[in-house]
């Protein structure tokens, strides 16, 4: 058994979760006493909307399916797969968000 180091976050936390699975022991760490950084700023969201289809959907697909499964396994976990809001407060931000309206993996 290893002792794997991992840092918070999403992507930290999915990387801890799979080395526990595998029967290591894992130590997450955060920079500062309170989450901070990626871990603050990303609110763990696992976004699948606006991904390129191909490889980079798969692979975000994937992702959700993980921590569907995550999230099943672990109720206090808060894992919601019901979508998201984005509100869009000015002209640039509603031209982005009509031109991934208009592609056609939209």
């Amino acid at each position: 058994m290893r002792v794997i180091v991992v840092g918070a976050g999403v992507v930290g936390t999915l990387h801890a979760w799979h080395a526990l699975e595998r029967g290591h022991q894992v130590v997450q760490i955060e920079r500062e006493a309170e989450a901070r950084g990626a871990s603050l700023r990303n609110f763990g969201q696992i976004w699948v909307s606006g991904r390129a289809g191909g490889e980079e959907l798969d692979t975000a697909l994937r992702a959700r399916e993980l921590w569907e499964e995550i999230g099943a396994r672990v109720p206090g976990l808060g894992f919601r797969g019901c979508g998201s809001l984005t509100p869009l407060r000015n002209e640039r931000e509603i031209a982005v968000a009509e031109a991934a309206l208009a592609r056609d993996d939209a």
